[in-house]
């Protein structure tokens, strides 16, 4: 069983203060942050912080004007800039340069400035741009400008995983505090002062918003130590407590508060801080009842351990067993083992219900999904599991030794078939192959506890979590499986509503800007229109509106008034165009908030969307624009990038990890994704069902059935084995990690007591250390040549790309003289039409920059209309081509906190003129990339690590095979014992260790012939000494009794009167002396003649019991005898022999006892492993430490009559029958002597072993 030691304090009611004192404090901590504002001392460092930087800018702004005295302006930028830039980085620091009021340089290109100086702009310190809030600094130089500014917090016009609304990081400032300009100072604003000591702007918004999540903060920390210092608490005071009646009252107790107090806290939602953290949120686990979240959860499964955890140690420490009687004992047992079942599956239940129910990712191969939330829940489940392992081995603790491992597992079979047959009625779904578990495991359990009662050994504890980490893995796997076909019927059915999100948002935007385009007013402003004005119209919606994303889209156009008639082709009709637009917007149309624009449910396998916008033509008469915007069915565009995407619809638009799969009336419509799908559905095993999976090709695949017309079908890569694989060695790694927790928090006597540095020690940590070395050193390796290797592709690839959009835009413009935004040609209304084209044939975005750096056209203009980053060249590219002449740039650029390949190259005409400059930047793919970039690392990291895990196991077993010739002659070497037959070592091998074995055997063969010399002179010694010692016991009653005889004689013959009384007291001396001769004699011939034994199996706890009786009655003497409620306990021996051996033992331990004092004998018989271990204890007088080492000597004794025999004889007994005899004693306390025997089976051979000698204390 498991000991309970540590887990306590010497006062419990410490704890309590300290519980109380805590709770107080994590009250007033938690209350003080709800509704706290930002301290005043961090708003005065953010002042001291930007003082700074404003004294650092000016001292630059000073430098970089009196350097301008001496260089131009374009020669300062060529020879500074990149000095400057290098200071500035990271700084929030932007400087730009104006001359005579043109922009020249600009140290970055992040904000959206004009290309002109703006007084208007410049001429205030505090700056509201686009996207950011700056403080500027200004300096005139002759006829330039200099702007320094200073970033104070970013405001972007909406928020992703790239773009924040953070302050610049050096202030430290939290993202809820606003930034209002001077005219706007709030209630509790903190106003902000410059150098000068002006008021520049103001902060607002100082306290956290009511639904902000908060983080793991020190009232947070407060409440978690809190919570522990109760359990401690209620450890320590159950401890104390004396008896079984009191302790598992205690416990109840405990249970009652515990589950009462999390009820309370659950209802009443506090503490209010911990309740707002994202762990008590439904988004990340929405489970039922007391484990509602994942919070709550953590907190039953902490309880829950706890309490089962005390309920073990009072079981084990009361010696709490099952009844007696043998029906109560089985009913007791069955019910038992019953509960334990139920309480297996109710774990089962939570765990299933984790997976499927969160949103918390347990495929621990993709590392890149887990959060500090995939292990809580983890340690949730371990916990529980763990509790479950502590109720079966305290159900075999009160067991075992009144039922026995047969009727234990008999109880256990029908107990555990019980509650999962009862569950799967009440619930129709019969659990097998958790049932077959837990009963296997189970049987393990009992199996290896009756070898080893005296606990559990660390590496059983490891077999233990490797058994726990398939069960976890098992269940992973299934409730997974389950939980991922749930999410692919979802995605189906919004597939099948044939919505597009980003569309949507899109559109939502456009609404306004249509309705108040005064362009589009007026070219929609005449009562008729030619076929040429519509295509006016339709270019021009076309190039403003529907460029980029919309090229996936067919875009349709109608223009109506009150009385304009529509012919109806399908249906051979004419009907007024108002009422037809209306009756269909009834029929199927959907409006979209905020917006002019309808999708249509049409159900074609197309997505269409609706627009209506009316502009007044004259009173009484208006002009209504109807627009229809219908999919392509199999185009395949540009991606609309991650950065343009609200952070509200980003997740709703990730289909990234399936492919799938649109077929009307069997034939594909449109496809995504890796998997290759057939042109026709026919070719597919389709079914009736709604729902149906199949699995070929290494996928798993949904086929939604909309109807029979209409079919959706979403597929995934199948889990691999080595996935699997993958998962069981992190899931043993995690759970081997909090068994180890668990060791050291409750301090297990002897788990760790075998884990000794031993030589095979030393060899395994040894070859493990370099092995993780070795492995570190190459998966790093790995990684960083890998993510090298693969930057350089892509760096290839996109040179290569920008090569090829440099050849079709040389096609379209290489006899120009001059580029411009209206540019146009052909079939291609500006630019910006050109860039859009050829950026959906190259799959890439395409910007074209003046020979000054001005953005002239791009085919993704909305980066720039919604201010995400400026209109100008990066500064570090225009650097490279213009100054230093490059014909090519590849870099890094950054919008946000995206950060993205961009390559340049100048664009020239026939005439080998400068144009443009052509740039790519590759941020619509970069997630993607970034994303395989990933994906890779985690898969040399993954199979490192496994790997890793298979190398230790190989270290493992070779050094067990490389020491398993050290062990063998460790095991020869503790069996060499004087008295013994010495076996040599049998080894084939010619190196070191073959020297050790050469050399052993020749020790001992020289042993063996002196152990031989040596017993032939201790026996000659020996019976040299005995005959001496004989020789003067038989002499000491000869002369007493020759002078008796004389004495007689006389008597005799001088007929002395009293004759015949002299003569009776003479004859009754002289028996009495011959018997003494006698006794001397035969005590002599019992040790030396070692008469025969006759061996046979016999009982010890009936030899004990019968002990017990024969000196139960003697006088000022209590026998006690504890069996520890074995009924036998077989050795094979002489039953004449054993009962000689505890005998003895028993009359030395009365006769040892003073006469002054009370005795106690005590006899406890108990089994070890394969041994019976007898003890005979007294409270006699002790063995002194010089007495002790002749105590088995022949002939010595400690008391004033005998032959100092018997422990002799009781020693050669022992011995002759394969066991063993010691002592311990404390002088003047007690004595106590063990005798171990070897456990009797059939076919058992025993050999004799020597006395181990006493301990003396």
């Amino acid at each position: 069983m498991l000991k309970l030691t540590r887990i306590t304090f010497k006062s419990p009611f410490l704890l309590l203060v300290l519980f109380l004192l805590l709770t107080l404090l994590s009250f007033l901590a938690g209350k003080a942050y709800i509704r706290s504002r930002v301290p005043d001392m961090e708003m005065a460092e953010f002042q001291e912080i930007l003082l700074e930087k404003e004294q650092a800018m000016d001292i630059l702004l000073n430098r970089v004007a009196a350097e301008l005295e001496h260089t131009g302006g374009d020669s300062w930028s060529a020879e500074y800039g990149e000095e400057v830039e290098k200071k500035l980085q990271g700084e929030g620091f932007t400087l730009l340069l104006y001359r005579n009021d043109s922009l020249i340089y600009w140290s970055d290109n992040d904000i959206p400035l004009p290309w002109e100086w703006s007084p208007e702009l410049f001429s205030r310190p505090f700056l509201e741009l686009d996207n950011s809030f700056h403080l500027g600094l200004y300096r005139e130089s002759g006829p330039y400008r200099l702007v320094g500014m200073i970033l104070i917090k970013y405001r972007y016009p909406y928020q992703n995983e790239f773009l924040r609304n953070e302050f610049q990081k050096d202030y430290g400032l939290p993202s809820w505090i606003r930034v209002k300009g001077p005219m706007e100072p709030g209630s509790q604003a903190f106003p902000v002062h410059d150098l000068s000591g002006k008021v520049v702007f103001y902060l607002t918004g100082l306290a956290p918003p009511s639904d902000a999540a908060p983080p793991f903060s020190i009232p947070v920390f407060l409440y978690l130590i809190t919570f522990l210092s109760l359990l401690f608490f209620l450890a320590s005071w159950l401890r104390m407590m004396p008896d079984r009646k009191r302790y598992f009252t205690g416990w109840l107790f405990s249970f009652l508060f515990l589950s009462g107090l999390k009820e309370l806290m659950r209802f009443l939602a506090v503490p209010e801080l911990v309740c707002r953290m994202e762990l008590f949120s439904p988004l990340l686990y929405a489970g039922t009842g007391p484990w509602a979240s994942l919070g709550d959860l953590v907190i039953f499964a902490v309880m829950a351990f706890f309490l089962v955890y005390l309920l073990y140690g009072g079981i084990t420490r009361f010696h709490i067993t099952l009844p007696e009687r043998k029906n109560l004992q089985w009913v007791t047992g069955i019910f038992l083992y019953a509960l334990a079942g139920g309480w297996f599956l109710f774990v089962e239940y939570l765990f299933r219900s984790l997976i499927i129910h969160s949103s918390i990712s347990f495929e621990l191969h993709r590392l890149l999904d887990l959060s500090v939330n995939t292990f809580l829940a983890l340690m949730a489940v371990g916990l529980l599991f763990f509790s479950a392992f502590l109720i079966l081995d305290a159900i075999f603790s009160a067991g075992i030794a009144p039922a026995g491992q047969k009727k234990l597992q008999m109880m256990a079979l029908a107990g555990i078939t019980i509650s999962f047959l009862l569950t799967g009625w009440f619930t129709g779904n019969l659990q097998v192959v958790q049932m077959v578990f837990f009963y296997l495991f189970n049987a393990f359990l009992i199996w290896i506890r009756n070898r080893h009662r005296k606990g559990w050994k660390y590496s059983f504890l490891t077999l233990l979590v490797l058994l726990f980490t398939l069960l976890a893995l098992y269940n992973i796997a299934f409730f997974n499986n389950e939980k991922e076909k749930n999410i692919r019927k979802v995605l189906a059915v919004n597939l099948a509503t044939e919505h597009d999100a980003v569309a949507e948002v899109l559109l939502e935007e456009m609404g306004g800007k249509l309705e108040s385009d005064t362009l589009l007013a007026a070219l929609l402003g005449k009562p008729g229109f030619s076929p040429a004005e519509v295509d006016s119209i339709f270019e021009y919606l076309q190039t403003d509106y529907f460029s980029g994303f919309w090229e996936q889209y067919y875009l349709e156009i109608t223009i109506c008034n009150e009385q304009s008639e529509l012919e109806i082709l399908d249906r051979d009709t004419v009907s007024n165009c108002y009422a037809f637009f209306d009756e269909m917007l009834e029929m199927i149309g959907e409006a979209l908030p905020s917006s002019n624009f309808w999708f249509l449910n049409d159900a074609n396998g197309r997505i269409t969307y609706f627009g209506r916008f009316s502009y007044p033509l004259n009173p009484g008469m208006t002009n209504t624009l109807f627009i229809r915007l219908d999919s392509r069915l199999t185009y395949t565009h540009l991606g609309y990038p991650e950065l343009l995407l609200d952070s509200r619809f980003e997740k709703s638009t990730r289909l990234e990890r399936y492919s799938w799969a649109r077929y009307i009336r069997n034939r594909l419509i449109t496809q995504s994704g890796d998997f290759p799908y057939s042109l026709s559905l026919d070719v597919y095993d389709l079914r009736e069902e709604e729902f149906s999976f199949l699995h070929f090709d290494g996928y798993s695949h949904l086929i939604y059935r909309i109807d029979p017309d209409k079919q959706i079908i979403i597929s995934t890569p199948d889990l691999s084995g080595i996935d699997l694989l993958i998962d069981a060695s992190y899931l043993f790694v995690y759970f081997f990690l909090w068994m180890n927790i668990i060791l050291l928090m409750i301090n297990i006597p002897g788990i760790f007591q075998n884990i000794r540095l031993t030589f095979k020690t030393r060899i395994q940590t040894a070859m493990v250390g370099i092995l993780i070395l070795a492995l570190v050193l190459i998966g790093g390796g790995a990684v960083y040549y890998s993510i090298r290797q693969y930057r350089a592709k892509h760096n290839e690839m996109i040179r290569e790309k920008i090569q090829s959009v440099y050849v079709v835009l040389d096609h379209e413009l290489a006899y120009e003289s001059f580029l411009d935004p209206d540019w146009s040609g052909g079939q291609y209304v500006d630019l910006n039409d050109l860039l859009v084209r050829y950026s959906n044939v190259f799959y890439t975005d395409i910007n074209l920059y003046s020979p000054e750096g001005k953005l002239l056209a791009t085919s993704r203009p909305e980066i720039f209309d919604k201010g995400l980053t400026g209109r100008r060249i990066d500064n570090q590219a225009y650097r490279e081509l213009r100054w230093n002449r490059k014909a090519e740039f590849v870099h890094r650029e950054n919008i946000g906190e995206m950060n993205f390949l961009s390559a340049y190259v100048p664009f020239t005409n026939a005439e080998n003129q400068l144009l443009a400059y052509l740039n790519l930047p590759y941020f619509t793919k970069q997630t993607s990339l970034s994303r395989e970039i990933s994906l890779l690392v985690v898969a040399i990291v993954n199979i490192s690590f496994l790997l890793l895990i298979l190398t230790i196991f190989l270290a493992v077993l070779i050094s067990n095979k490389i020491t398993d010739p050290l062990r063998m002659i460790q095991r020869k070497f503790s069996r060499l014992k004087l008295g013994r037959s010495y076996e040599k070592i049998s080894y084939e091998g010619e190196d070191e260790i073959g020297e050790l074995v050469h050399e052993y055997n020749r020790m001992v063969t020289e042993l063996a012939r002196s152990v031989e010399k040596l017993a032939r002179s201790e026996r000659e010694s020996a019976w040299r000494e005995m005959a001496r010692q004989v020789a003067h016991e038989i002499k000491n009653p000869l002369t007493p009794m020759k002078l008796s005889i004389q004495q007689v004689k006389r008597a005799y013959e001088d007929r002395a009167p009293g004759w015949e009384e002299n003569f009776q007291r003479f004859t009754h001396t002289m028996i009495e002396q011959i018997e003494n001769l006698s006794a001397i004699a035969n005590a002599f011939s019992h040790f030396a003649q070692m008469p025969t034994s006759s061996f046979e199996p016999v009982n010890m706890v009936e030899k004990v019991w019968n002990i017990a009786e024969l000196f139960g009655n003697t006088e000022n003497v209590e026998i006690r005898v504890d069996v520890h409620d074995l009924s036998e306990a077989m050795v094979m021996a002489d039953k004449e022999q054993m009962l000689r051996v505890l005998t003895n033992l028993v009359k030395n331990a009365i006769q040892a006892i003073p006469e002054d004092r009370q005795g106690r004998v005590g006899i406890d018989l108990t089994l070890e492993g394969e041994r019976v271990i007898i003890a005979v204890s007294d409270n006699g007088k002790g063995i002194p430490d010089e007495l002790g080492e002749k105590l088995f000597v022949p002939n010595f004794t400690t008391k004033s009559s005998g032959m100092g025999l018997g422990l002799a004889i009781v020693r050669n007994i022992v011995s002759n029958t394969g066991g063993s005899i010691h002592y311990e004693t404390r002088v003047g306390e007690g004595t106590t002597f063990y005798v171990e025997l070897p456990v009797y089976h059939p076919g058992n051979q025993f050999s004799g072993k020597e006395i181990s000698g006493g301990k003396i204390s």
